[in-house]
């Protein structure tokens, strides 16, 4: 069975240069934090864990992604944390602009036959078994998809700070 430690490792040499050659400058575990005049894009990588995966059939190390976007004086939302040097590190539970990443590779002949379809055609998990031996292509993937469909997501002209504040106004 693959651990948390191993799929951290191969994460750090396949996710951590992506997440650096577009900006992000901040990591701690499985978070990655980027810094801009009026905000701070987030990304985030987690494990499904054991009661997902009795629930839906994946294995517990298979991953979801995510990235964010925390508008810097937003009047809407809860405060962030900072760190011990004071930058910002919110969660991307809490940012204001979230978006689940999606697999870029067919992975449907390897999951289990048995799953309920709906959870077997889901896109927003890869299915890492549970020895590990497809880790790397999946965190591959999931790089590919941070730079592929997560970024191009926060670019868009409806995820700038003015017209987030003037949706919610």
């Amino acid at each position: 069975m693959t651990t948390s430690g191993e799929i951290n490792k191969i994460a750090r040499k396949v996710v951590t240069p992506v997440l650096k050659d577009l900006g992000f400058s901040n990591f701690r575990g499985r978070t990655a934090w980027r810094y801009l005049e009026d905000s701070v894009w987030v990304f985030n990588m987690r494990s499904v864990g054991n009661h997902f995966s009795q629930c839906a059939g994946f294995p517990p190390s298979s991953l979801t992604a995510w990235l964010g976007i925390f508008y810097l004086n937003f009047p809407y939302g809860p405060a962030a944390d900072t760190d011990d040097d004071g930058l910002l590190i919110p969660k991307e539970s809490i940012c204001h602009v979230r978006y689940g990443l999606e697999n870029i590779v067919d992975q449907m002949d390897i999951r289990a036959l048995e799953m309920q379809s709906q959870e077997r055609i889901r896109k927003d998990i890869w299915w890492v078994d549970s020895e590990g031996s497809n880790a790397e292509e999946v965190l591959s993937d999931i790089g590919r998809s941070i730079r592929e469909y997560g970024i191009p997501l926060l670019l868009k002209p409806y995820n700038t700070r003015e017209v987030q504040l003037e949706r919610r106004s």
